[in-house]
């Protein structure tokens, strides 16, 4: 459930589509003068992205280890709800229902406060939260793949939330996305309005 930069097209970075949606620094001989982000005129690069089963470094962790503290990660969670995900690459989009989180997971942490929908400042919140947050603990990432049938082997990883994120955004149950209707314009072109 975590997706994005900021600023796809920020120097340096090429995203690759694959699963999970990964980027990976482009060497180039502008590379070495890439200024950090602030340098460049933004405010804050943000974030957003899954952990990669197979290994790969994910944005935030590319992000983090060219920028340090010049970034800002954002993580989003989730205990139970639906989902708009396939079960396969090219697969149809299917409302599909999350399960309810793992036992020793950080979604369980969060769900069993009780407490609906939270953001949790993890930079520079309550030192005693963070501490009771850093023993590693299971971290679930949904995306555009969601196979509930094989959860924890697909979907869960190992995680030091405060070390992974600056801020993580609670919400107990989630609602798929739904598209907006679309209402095609008389007289306009079927590209309209994209001109493609």
């Amino acid at each position: 459930m975590y997706f994005g930069l900021g600023n796809s097209s920020f120097p340096g970075f090429e995203i690759v589509t694959s699963y999970p949606p990964m980027v990976r620094v482009v060497a180039s001989p502008e590379e070495e003068l890439m200024p950090s982000p602030r340098a460049a005129g933004y405010e804050e690069i943000w974030s957003w992205t899954e952990m990669s089963a197979r290994g790969e470094h994910n944005i935030g962790q590319l992000v983090r280890s060219r920028w340090g503290e010049d970034t800002y990660l954002v993580g989003f969670g989730t205990d139970h709800g639906t989902v708009a995900a396939a079960s396969n690459w090219d697969a149809p989009l299917e409302i599909k229902r999350v399960r309810a989180s793992h036992e020793r997971s950080y979604e369980r942490v969060c769900h069993d406060s009780a407490v609906p929908s939270f953001m949790l400042p993890l930079r520079t919140g309550n030192v005693v939260i963070r501490r009771e947050l850093m023993p590693e603990r299971l971290e679930r990432a949904i995306g555009v793949i969601y196979r509930p049938e094989t959860e924890l082997q697909s979907h869960y990883f190992h995680a030091i939330l405060p070390r992974q994120f600056d801020e993580w955004i609670w919400f107990d149950e989630t609602r798929a996305v739904e598209p907006l209707p679309v209402k095609e314009r008389e007289g306009m072109p079927e590209t309209y309005p994209f001109a493609v």
